[in-house]
């Protein structure tokens, strides 16, 4: 993996290297729930995990070694530890800036993966970033409306919203962003059923098993 910073953060930069320099050494990792499948909690999550994780996101949007990856979320959450992950697992040329609303507003190049929150995706529609120059935009961390996905789909970008939580290690199924309002597809080696009105999960290379949600 290449990293490259376009944040002189003192405080951004140095969580990354500890969580590279961590990743080298640790087979787990402590993470903090949102709460949607309980109350929010510490909870350890497995390296090997991660890694199955990362590599289940990456043969889903074709990603290969070298391609670029831009992390403009935050490093606490596990949606920006997962870009990270990513990276190291797949190879991938890092970009990484600090955690704004509107992330695009001094990028001037194209990036092959980006993650943001639908408020990022929103900002940056308003402001007239050119999204369309990403390859692969996954969206989530919060619900889309039903008039930024509209808005995403006029610009008929290669764009997904994301199922996920912390407990899955970020995202378990993903459904193209498109005036058609295609079904999730859920990612290999997730099994899913409902017990009434609640979603059960099973994916254990994720470490899930039996994961009730109300999500």
């Amino acid at each position: 993996m290449k990293i490259k910073f376009l944040t002189n953060n003192k405080q951004t930069i140095a969580k990354i290297n500890q969580f590279i320099e961590a990743w080298n050494t640790q087979d787990s990792f402590v993470v903090s729930t949102s709460g949607s499948t309980g109350r929010p909690a510490q909870i350890t999550i497995q390296k090997e995990h991660m890694v199955n994780s990362a590599k289940m996101t990456g043969a889903f949007l074709g990603l290969n070694r070298g391609d670029t990856a831009l992390l403009c979320l935050s490093i606490d959450t596990i949606g920006g530890k997962m870009m990270l992950v990513r990276s190291l697992v797949l190879g991938l040329e890092l970009y990484v800036m600090e955690a704004n609303s509107d992330p695009l507003e001094s990028i001037e190049q194209s990036f092959d993966f980006v993650a943001m929150v639908p408020m990022q995706v929103k900002h940056s529609i308003s402001n007239q970033r050119d999204l369309s120059a990403i390859k692969n935009l996954i969206i989530g961390g919060a619900p889309i409306s039903a008039g930024l996905y509209n808005a995403i789909a006029e610009i008929g970008m290669n764009a997904f919203q994301t199922f996920g939580m912390t407990e899955t290690i970020s995202h378990i199924a993903m459904r193209k962003i498109n005036h058609t309002h295609p079904p999730y597809q859920i990612l290999e080696g997730v099994r899913i059923h409902q017990d009434g009105e609640q979603l059960v999960i099973d994916a254990p290379h994720l470490g899930v098993n039996q994961l009730k949600t109300n999500d």
